[in-house]
């Protein structure tokens, strides 16, 4: 899984959005996306089902799991930070946080991955194109 992590970074770098590297990495998935709790745009690509009912309902499961766990992640995270901060640990003690935070981050995509076939690959902050 890190060579793709790898493989992906190395796509972006070169000017390709997300969604073309996963169709070049992953041709026969599709493409799936759901708002999360922070009202951010996630987006999974998922192993085609039997059906594309069956795909949209296990793409929607994999984003519910996904997305919960990753919301209690950043919560834990920010609550050793600011602990942290009150402690007067300081930088080193953030990046510390920040490593075991994308750890864990990765280890969540990987197990959602293995559980639904479903490969977590991009958030994007939603705006409104209205005011």
């Amino acid at each position: 899984m890190r060579g793709v992590y790898a493989f992906v970074i190395g796509l972006m770098v070169t000017g390709c959005t997300a969604d073309s590297l996963i169709q070049t990495a992953y041709p026969d998935r599709e493409i799936f996306r759901f708002r999360s709790m922070e009202g951010d745009l996630n987006s999974y690509a998922c192993e085609a089902g039997p059906s594309e009912a069956e795909t949209k309902a296990r793409a929607g499961k994999a984003h519910q799991f996904f997305d919960k766990r990753l919301d209690a992640i950043a919560e834990r995270f920010a609550e050793r930070v600011m602990s942290g901060y009150d402690a007067g640990k300081g930088e080193t003690a953030v990046q510390q946080e920040m490593k075991q935070l994308e750890a864990a981050a990765i280890k969540l995509s990987d197990e959602t991955e293995q559980r639904y076939q479903c490969l977590f690959f991009d958030a994007k902050e939603w705006l409104p194109t209205r005011f």
